[in-house]
């Protein structure tokens, strides 16, 4: 009898690119009876890839109703579904996660992001209360953190934390898939644009992307939500801004291949400096040399592979140089986009750690 699973978050999309399709939809190929629960803007049942996706509409006018509202109805239709493993991807769900405990069930907890540190990149917290919010929220995790059966994150950092407190921890990183960059991709890139793909904030630094294009002559293919509406108004007055809003998976693999190059130059932050960014791999997925910012753990995986290049974030001359140079050499560009599909292949896809989590709910 296959074990029934019920995944649930309160903030990401019903078709999460890692909840739905690498979490949900494998377990679902492997046997397992996959219920996932989001919150969305209508309310509907249906049954896609082999998993049963519930859409709450449960609308919100901020941030404070959504930690509050929004739990209270994913705990009530969680329990409807009666599943043997709940496994929940938000912070502001521990408490459901404790609940669920207390009936007997298993519990997992997905932590995408480190938390504490994650608290001084929030803008709308102000800056003299965002240590004192930290500690008061790393206080708070572990405290349910050690009442649940085990914790899934996606970097060997936030693992270690939790590896001093929690009953079992696995880090599967959010790598792209083989399933969905199954085919080879086109190395002779003969256009003039780059790619900056996924939220659009200024600490992903998207204002020195921008600078840098307009310093070269590249055009910008940018996808994605931005943080703010002020942000937005800043960034698409450039001639060199292509925005293309929100995509989905086949138009993203569509811009990704009219790019000769993917940015991923993150601003220093606490969450950054030990982040590995899904997109970063989706780049090297796609055959494309990356230009990512020189934080010590991404200069192994993109210089390490020779797959691209590294740069001071923060320096626009920097960033401006790396983008000329791979306009001015594509078979250098070729050659690392060639290296960066091959180290996914073998090294970063999620594949590899999805046999990790399949093992995690087979004997937890």
């Amino acid at each position: 009898m296959s074990k029934k699973v019920c995944h649930f978050t309160s903030v990401h999309s019903i078709h999460d690119d890692r909840i739905f399709i690498k979490e949900c939809v494998n377990l679902a190929s492997n046997g397992f009876e996959v219920t996932l629960i989001a919150c969305g803007e209508s309310e509907y049942e249906e049954n896609k890839n082999g998993v049963k996706c519930i859409s709450l509409y449960i609308p919100v006018k901020n941030r404070f109703q959504r930690m509050i509202k929004r739990p209270k109805a994913i705990y009530k239709k969680a329990l409807e579904i009666n599943a043997d493993i709940y496994h929940f991807h938000d912070p502001e769900l521990l408490p459901v996660g404790k609940k669920l405990k207390r009936k007997g069930k298993k519990v997992i907890y997905d932590s995408h992001e480190d938390l504490p540190r994650q608290i001084f990149q929030k803008e709308w917290i102000p800056d003299f209360l965002k240590r004192s919010a930290s500690i008061i929220m790393e206080f708070i995790e572990n405290y349910y953190v050690k009442q649940l059966d085990a914790i899934v994150t996606v970097t060997e950092f936030i693992a270690k934390r939790f590896q001093k407190i929690a009953k079992k921890v696995i880090v599967c990183a959010n790598y792209a898939s083989l399933n969905e960059f199954d085919a080879i991709p086109d190395y002779k890139k003969n256009c003039n644009s780059i790619c900056f793909i996924g939220g659009i904030t200024k600490l992903r630094g998207i204002k020195e992307v921008v600078y840098a294009c307009e310093k070269v002559g590249v055009e910008l293919n940018l996808a994605g939500e931005f943080e703010n509406e002020k942000l937005k108004t800043k960034i698409l007055v450039s001639e060199k801004v292509n925005y293309l809003g929100y995509l989905n998976r086949e138009e993203t693999r569509k811009v990704l291949a009219r790019s000769f190059a993917g940015m991923v130059t993150f601003l220093p932050a606490p969450n950054h400096n030990n982040a590995c960014p899904n997109k970063m791999f989706e780049y090297m997925a796609s055959g494309i040399p990356v230009i990512a910012s020189n934080f010590e753990k991404w200069i192994p995986i993109i210089e390490g592979n020779y797959a691209g290049i590294c740069v001071d974030p923060t320096n626009i001359e920097e960033i401006s140089n790396a983008i000329g140079y791979l306009k001015n050499n594509p078979q250098i560009a070729a050659e690392m986009g060639k290296n960066g599909r091959k180290a996914f292949e073998e090294k970063y896809n999620w594949q590899r750690e999805e046999k990790k989590l399949i093992e995690l709910y087979n004997t937890i």
